[in-house]
Parts: C-alpha cells; structure tokens; sequence
C-alpha cells in the first residue's frame, strides 16, 4: 500500500510503498478515504524514524471486520482514532476507537473529529456547565478553537474568542472576537487555551473567582508568567 512516510529533511514526509498493516483480533481494517493534519503529527515528524507512518485521525470504510467479531461490519462507513499509522491507505484500528458514521456526514468533515473535536468537548467538560457562563477560547481559529466555539455557544456560553485571523468565527457562534485579551477586560468562568506562553500567562489574570483555566496545547516556546 502507499503511505505518506517520515524523512529525515523538510517537507519531513514522502509518499511510499510500505507493507499493509497486520490486523489484531481486535482490529478492524480500513481503507482510509480521508485523514486531517494536527499540528502534534507535523512536529512529530522531525523526531521518527525515517520511513514509518505516523496521523491520527481516519475516516473510511471497513475493509475487513475484526476477527472476534467486535466492530462495525465490513463496508460500514466509519472515523476512527489511532495512535500511529493513518496516513495511509490502509489502516489497522482497535474497533474501540471507531465509531460508524452517518451517510449525511462526508468522509473529510468526519476526518478533523477524532482529535480536534474531542479535545474540544473534553476541555468543555473539565470547565463544567456552562449555560449562562462566559467562555473565553483563545487560539480560536484552529481545529480544536472552533470545535470549542461551536460547543460552548450550543451550550448556552457567551462565548469570546481570541485569534489573529478571526474570519468565520462569529458566523459559528463567537459573540466577541479579539486578537489578544484585555488586561482590563471581563473576567471569565472557563478560559480554554491552546497557545500557552504570554497568552496563557494573560488568561490565568483574567479567570473570574471560582473558575476554570484549561490549558490543552502550547504553540509557543516561551515561559508563563503571572504576576503574583
């Protein structure tokens, strides 16, 4: 099978001919149709070992169900969730971290939900309810920020959102939009961020009493600071 494989010098990824995946009794073979990039992948790829196949996200049909029966059915549409491996063709996946997937849904929307979207909804959940609460999301025009956004306003949030490209965000249901937080702005009950550094340092000044900070990523190599 073909598969988009590490390399040692930029682009750090070439597409190869590498042997198809062995299925575990658990696992369920899928021809992939779609995959999405995350950020993590791509800085991972400088540190693998040259040729092997890394992503993390799928969506496909099942090719082949699990031997022990588990799983969704040969040729059920399904998203799926691995650790390595789904850059590729063909994709061996623990019928666990699939879900079968509905035909009103595309192959390349279900793609960008493993990772991305269940970030979102897991950092939600750590802030609690939030119906009637101001959220504030910052790196809120990535994967995960507008997966957040779209979350939390269904939720029943105001909810703000801090990017340098805010294109789009209102039309998914941000109610503010900034490029950076205002020192002298409004607290907030929940503040997801994905940036860390500076902006994380910013977010920790402005979490209302009783509220919750969700730090899930760091884009930035700088340290946090806090005024004490």
């Amino acid at each position: 099978m073909r598969a988009l494989v590490s390399r040692p010098s930029p682009p750090y990824a070439e597409l190869a001919d590498v042997p198809d995946p062995d299925p575990r009794g658990d696992d369920a073979l899928v021809a992939v149709r779609a995959f999405s990039l995350n950020r993590g992948e791509t800085r991972r790829l400088q540190a693998m070992e040259p040729g092997a196949v890394t992503g993390w996200d799928l969506a496909g049909t099942v090719r082949r169900a699990a031997a022990d029966g588990s799983g969704p059915r040969e040729g059920a549409r399904v998203v799926g969730l691995k650790q390595q491996g789904a850059w590729a063709e063909l994709a061996a996946v623990r019928t666990e971290w699939l879900a079968e997937l509905p035909e009103a849904v595309s192959f390349e929307a279900a793609a960008a939900l493993p990772v991305a979207g269940l970030t979102a909804l897991l950092a939600l959940d750590i802030g609690g309810f939030v119906l009637g609460k101001r959220v504030l999301i910052t790196g809120a025009s990535g994967g995960v920020g507008r997966f957040a956004i779209q979350l939390a306003k269904m939720a029943g949030a105001h909810v703000t959102g801090i990017a340098r490209r805010t294109e789009g965000l209102e039309e998914i249901g941000a109610d503010e939009l900034a490029g950076e937080i205002d020192l002298e702005g409004p607290t907030y009950d929940v503040i997801l961020d994905a940036v860390g550094g500076p902006v994380l340092g910013a977010a920790l000044q402005r979490v209302a009493p009783g509220g919750t900070v969700i730090s899930f990523a760091s884009t930035v190599a700088e340290p946090v600071s806090y005024p004490a």
